[in-house]
């Protein structure tokens, strides 16, 4: 899909061909020092890290009890396994969902 600004194209989206996942990252209920000694962009760095290619991070949110990192690539049964050790060795990853957001 092209998304054009007067004649130009200005982005261009894969439509149709990846797969995508949420993490939902716990903002309320993990202790106070979890919060004090860890950094989202860790999450951000290391789980593109651990993709290795076959995705990334494209976007995230911040709401008021929770901060969700949305991530497209080949397919959630390749991503999701590539990034389990870290989500489940990183503090600030305790108790975060993993939310499907592509058929």
């Amino acid at each position: 899909m092209k998304i054009y600004e007067s004649d130009k194209v200005s982005k261009e989206n894969r439509f149709g061909v990846r797969e995508g996942f949420a993490i939902y990252l716990d903002g309320v209920n993990l202790p106070d020092q979890v919060y004090k000694e860890c950094d989202s962009n860790i999450v951000v760095s290391e789980v593109d890290k651990c993709l290795k290619g076959h995705g990334q991070i494209e976007s995230h949110w911040q709401g008021p009890t929770e901060t969700a990192l949305y991530i497209y690539g080949d397919s959630n049964a390749v991503m999701k396994p590539l990034i389990k050790d870290f989500l489940s060795s990183y503090p600030l990853c305790e108790g975060a969902r993993i939310v499907d957001i592509t058929p």
